[in-house]
């Protein structure tokens, strides 16, 4: 039965009873395994009726779909707890996207989640939150209250946001931070450029834009930025 079959541990016995195997935590009534099974078969859109009877199945015995559902609150809990949990530290940089993913609701279709992720004073990142804004597409008028809502979390004034080209996120940023400077992502810009380009010349434009963005200082970034015009401004004047 793999994991999840029986099997029978004698402990060994000292003189002030403090020794506890390392494996076999004390008193837990089920397997750690288990309810990383229970979660795993959730997350992947399972209903609480499949998931016992899998479970049931796997380990012979009888698990109710309200048993499975006592797991699955635990992690909506968990999930709940740090979507809104106060935010203390000040991000000097955001980063905001909105990304479709496909989710179960009955049927499966994509959308959108919001995602804000930032950066702080030692360049370490951190997920801030994120929101599931269904399937009309990413809009700048939820990207306002999520800023709202991570205002009201205690998220001071950032220094920068970076965001792609949606219409209005900039506008939406002014209102809620208006002290902080809003700069469109490099990736979505690389695309956009990608886009004037020929499809032969694609590669070769994308690896000089490259080396434009990955440079360290200013001189540096400008004198890369000059090689850039010199080889593709008279083919692409316009880009």
């Amino acid at each position: 039965m793999g994991s999840f079959s029986r099997i029978d541990v004698r402990v060994p016995r000292t003189r002030e009873g403090g020794f506890r195997p390392f494996f076999l935590e004390p008193y837990k009534r089920t397997s750690y395994e288990l309810e990383e099974l229970v979660v795993a078969m959730y997350q992947g859109g399972c209903s609480t009726r499949d998931i016992s009877r899998t479970v049931g199945a796997l380990i012979d015995g009888r698990y109710s779909a309200s048993w499975v559902s006592k797991i699955t609150d635990v992690v909506q809990e968990k999930v709940e707890a740090y979507r809104n949990r106060p935010i203390k530290k000040w991000y000097p940089i955001i980063f905001i996207d909105g990304t479709v993913i496909n989710i179960r609701r009955g049927s499966v279709d994509g959308e959108v989640v919001y995602v804000a992720l930032g950066i702080d004073e030692d360049g370490y990142r951190e997920v801030l939150g994120f929101w599931l804004g269904g399937s009309e597409g990413e809009s700048a008028d939820i990207w306002k209250e999520i800023l709202y809502e991570l205002q009201r979390r205690g998220l001071k004034e950032p220094l920068l946001f970076i965001g792609d080209g949606l219409k209005g996120l900039s506008g939406a940023v002014g209102e809620v931070y208006p002290k902080a400077d809003f700069q469109a992502c490099v990736l979505h810009k690389v695309r956009s450029s990608l886009k004037k380009v020929r499809a032969r010349h694609r590669a070769a434009v994308g690896e000089d834009l490259k080396r434009i963005y990955k440079q360290k200082d200013e001189a540096s970034f400008k004198g890369a930025f000059n090689e850039f015009k010199e080889r593709w401004g008279r083919m692409y004047p316009k880009g």
